[in-house]
């Protein structure tokens, strides 16, 4: 595991990172004879760092990195490359608090791993630290190649809520799924991690009472929906109703399911912009969940590995399949968990929603 750092020293111009003239020969030196790398490599390209009294004290350790570092910037004028290990010691924080340093929110390990996630890793994650990173412009919601997240390595490595609301505080998303269809509160019920859970839980009501009590009675409804509303066999009815502008408006996008109406709306900004039938989950077994949720995942194709069932135009909301498909739309509850919607409505969805379209589930 690695940390790219770099010493900011002032300079009439921006320091910006840009790629090695030679990166070739550069790797082919480093593969094939270290020694020559560090005569002609480190001699050539890279200054002697001035801060060695504030680096780990393994030599062999900053020659490989500094290897790694050299075939991916070219130093400029004023400027220093650093490279070292991830650790807990008090150098590392030291440095990694230094008004002097700069944080390359970009860089990554061999495994995909920002700086940020390096550090909350650490069973006792050095707060002052952290703070610089966000500060830096670290992102908080970054992923590695496994699909984890910064606040998901923390649930693994340690039960710290106070961190935790630190990296809600910074914009930190707690529906991202990894690879192996995990998310930040399921990591902490798996690791136990109590504090946490209870915090996450607390997070998601929040969203979902602030949406109902605060964004949904702000929108406007314009004459033709409500008269659309106020019809006899409104909300049996299989008809949908658009608003052509507000589908083509530009704006924060907002979906509302009603559990006991069987009905859809999608919002956009402060308008509604279509209202559709939906067929949601059955009895107490096959019950559709109320909540706040986002769109992880759009399939065109998706088929369902529990059911083996063809589900068209798949947008996911939970890890375990729960998502709004094209199906069969019935007037009362039939689906096994899912959302289904008629073919036209739900290729609108599929078509102008971005994952990350907030989707709020009510009674």
């Amino acid at each position: 595991m690695s940390l790219y750092l770099r010493e900011r020293i002032p300079t009439r111009s921006p320091i910006r990172p840009t790629r090695h003239p030679f990166p070739l020969p550069c790797a082919i030196a480093t593969l094939a004879w270290p020694p020559l790398y560090s005569v002609l490599g480190l001699a050539l390209t890279i200054p002697a760092p001035p801060l060695f009294s504030n680096l780990p004290s393994n030599p062999l350790r900053i020659r490989s990195t500094f290897r790694l570092s050299l075939l991916f910037y070219t130093p400029t004028a004023g400027q220093q490359m650093i490279t070292f290990g991830v650790s807990s010691s008090p150098n590392t924080w030291r440095l990694l608090e230094s008004p002097r340093t700069y944080h390359n929110p970009w860089s990554r390990d061999a495994q995909g791993r920002t700086a940020l996630m390096l550090l909350v890793m650490d069973s006792r994650p050095h707060t002052p630290a952290i703070q610089k990173l966000l500060a830096d412009g670290a992102d908080v919601n970054a992923q590695d190649r496994q699909g984890y997240s910064a606040i998901m390595h923390l649930m693994t490595s340690c039960d710290n809520p106070e961190l935790l609301s630190l990296f809600l505080d910074a914009g930190a998303r707690i529906d991202i799924w990894s690879r192996d269809r995990k998310t930040p509160l399921s990591l902490a019920h798996e690791f136990r991690r109590e504090a946490s859970a209870k915090l996450l839980t607390e997070y998601s009501t929040s969203k979902f009472n602030h949406i109902i009590g605060t964004v949904l009675p702000k929108v406007q409804f314009p004459e033709a929906y409500q008269s659309f509303r106020s019809r006899s066999d409104y909300p049996r009815t299989y008809d949908t109703w658009r608003d052509p502008d507000a589908l083509s408006s530009v704006g924060k996008f907002l979906v509302v399911i009603s559990l006991s109406s069987q009905r859809g709306l999608l919002i956009v900004g402060d308008r509604p912009a279509m209202d559709f039938p939906v067929c949601t989950g059955r009895g107490s077994r096959h019950a559709t969940p109320t909540g706040f949720f986002r769109i992880s995942q759009k399939d065109r194709y998706h088929r369902s590995n529990l059911y083996h069932a063809s589900m068209p135009f798949f947008m996911r909301l939970t890890n375990d399949g729960v998502g709004l498909h094209v199906g069969n739309v019935l007037r009362i509850p039939a689906s096994h968990g899912c959302i289904r919607m008629q073919r036209d409505a739900c290729q609108t969805l599929f078509t102008i929603l971005p994952i990350g379209t907030e989707v709020v589930i009510r009674e």
